[in-house]
């Protein structure tokens, strides 16, 4: 509903309560990814892949920030 300020929040304290929740991850990530901060959707991404919570949505969020910030190198490795 367009209110991603609450839905990171809710995100955040979801990883916090139970960080081997992969969803948890991927709604932190899609909220930072709405706010327009990218570098931090990207951390949250290494996060999740570093502990293999990580998933296709994480990548489909990954191809989308490289496609908004016109990064085919990193488009290209998401799509491999």
């Amino acid at each position: 509903m367009g209110e991603y300020e609450k839905s990171l929040a809710v995100a955040a304290d979801a990883v916090r309560l139970d960080p081997q929740d992969s969803y948890a991850y991927q709604n932190q990530m899609g909220a930072f990814m709405y706010l327009n901060r990218f570098d931090e959707a990207k951390a949250v991404a290494q996060t999740a892949e570093g502990q293999n919570r990580g998933g296709v949505t994480t990548h489909v969020y990954l191809m989308h920030i490289a496609a908004m910030q016109q990064d085919d190198a990193a488009m290209r490795a998401q799509l491999d």
